[in-house]
């Protein structure tokens, strides 16, 4: 069996309900009401984008692991990356971005990721219900939109965002922006996720 998959059917479903009875009456009203419309969205098959808009401290990365529990629990897989690797540490079982996908280190408007179609990490997409990718404002508009085009390639659904898997991207556009090298602000400003030709799909959901 593909050992990836595996991996993401692993966890303890006793465990995720003890987390889930914990954490689950913690919710405010706007996280829980974000967290009902992204676990409904999921479950009905929808291929919807959505960016988790929230200052530092607004409760994301809390939301991310009730959403990760909740859907696990039902045997759904659900995975999450991240952009930074410290980020990663906060997340149940998160990864980097570019260990998920195999974004390529040079990449370019029309680069795709180096994810072959009969392999074990283009099952693993195929059967995820879920994608969060946090602190996305920071990577250049470059890498969702490569990880963009591989996912329609490997979904067979040239004409659905991603392939039409659910993708949650989470951040915030009030810190830390893309990196470019001597780059000035138009510069910068141009290669944010906000104005790639990806965001007029995305729903905004915002916590406070």
């Amino acid at each position: 069996m593909n050992p990836q998959l595996v991996t993401e059917l692993d966890y303890d479903r006793d465990v995720l309900h003890g987390y889930i009875n914990q954490n689950l009456p913690r919710l405010n009203i706007c996280q829980e009401t974000i967290v009902i419309v992204v676990f409904n969205t999921v479950t009905q098959g929808e291929g919807v984008v959505f960016f988790l808009d929230g200052r530092g401290g607004s409760g994301k990365t809390f939301e991310y692991n009730v959403l990760l529990a909740l859907l696990r629990r039902d045997r759904h897989v659900a995975i999450e990356v991240a952009s930074f690797g410290i980020a990663i540490l906060l997340l149940e079982g998160g990864r980097t971005t570019h260990s998920v996908f195999k974004i390529p280190i040079a990449l370019g408007k029309d680069s795709m990721c180096s994810i072959p179609v009969q392999s074990d990490s283009a099952e693993l997409l195929w059967e995820t219900k879920l994608i969060i990718w946090d602190e996305a404002p920071a990577q250049h508009q470059h890498y969702a939109e490569a990880v963009d085009r591989t996912l329609r390639d490997i979904m067979q659904c040239p004409d659905s965002p991603f392939g039409g898997k659910m993708v949650v991207f989470g951040g915030d556009f009030r810190q830390c922006p893309p990196v470019v090298s001597r780059g000035f602000q138009a510069t910068i400003v141009f290669t944010a996720l906000s104005r790639s030709v990806l965001w007029r799909q995305v729903r905004i959901l915002t916590l406070t």
